[in-house]
Order: C-alpha cells, then sequence, then structure tokens
C-alpha cells in the first residue's frame, strides 16, 4: 500500500460513548466533502471491549497536510470526550518531519515503508 495509512485507537470517557460517535460522524463528513486526497477512512468498535479504532488512508503527504486543515478544529475538541489510553498511534509511510510533528500529541509509533503495491 502506498501513500500514508494510520491506525489509531481510543475509547470514550466514561458517559461519552454518543458524543465521541457524533463526532466520529462529523469528522466523517467533513473529510467527505474536504479531504479529496483521502482514500480511505473509517472507525470501527470492538462489542466486547468498547476500543474504537480509526483507519485512514492518505494518497500522498500533501493530503495528509490537507486533513489536518481541514479537521483542525474537530480534533482539539476530542481530549474532552476520549481517554487516551497507552496505544500508540501507527503511522505507516514515508513521512516528511512536518507530517511526524503533526502526529506527536497522540503517541506516535512511525513506521516506515519496506514494500508495498
Amino acid at each position: 500500500m502506498s501513500g500514508i495509512a494510520i491506525h489509531a485507537r481510543m475509547r470514550a470517557k466514561p458517559g461519552c460513548e454518543a458524543a465521541l460517535e457524533d463526532w466520529m460522524r462529523e469528522l466523517i463528513e467533513r473529510v467527505r466533502v474536504g479531504d479529496p486526497g483521502t482514500v480511505a477512512f473509517g472507525f470501527h468498535r470492538d462489542a466486547e471491549t468498547g476500543e474504537y479504532i480509526c483507519m485512514e488512508h492518505y494518497r500522498d503527504a500533501a493530503a495528509v497536510e490537507g486533513h489536518f486543515a481541514n479537521v483542525a478544529d474537530l480534533l482539539a475538541r476530542l481530549p474532552a470526550i476520549t481517554d487516551p489510553g497507552d496505544a500508540p498511534l501507527e503511522v505507516c509511510g514515508d513521512l516528511s518531519p512536518a507530517i511526524r510533528e503533526h502526529y506527536l500529541p497522540w503517541n506516535p509509533r512511525f513506521m516506515s515503508p519496506v514494500a508495498a503495491l
């Protein structure tokens, strides 16, 4: 897989599950309308643990930059409704220093490409 892929795990703060899922739907709509370089973007929930995973795939670094510009106000709301936990954000791809800087607040684990389609 070429481009840049992100896997983020999150948990709602107690009592904030509905608010987090509303936030996710709002984010998805914003990405659908304003992120032309986004290849895929979705949230999934583990019914047993209540944990959510966000899977993102961007065409290139410019698409990631555009995404951050498009959703910065929504990302600023995330700490109020989620528990940071200890799962690192996985950021996969050929990443510029600027892209790495964007992800530092989320305990990232950066992974460089070895082989991909």
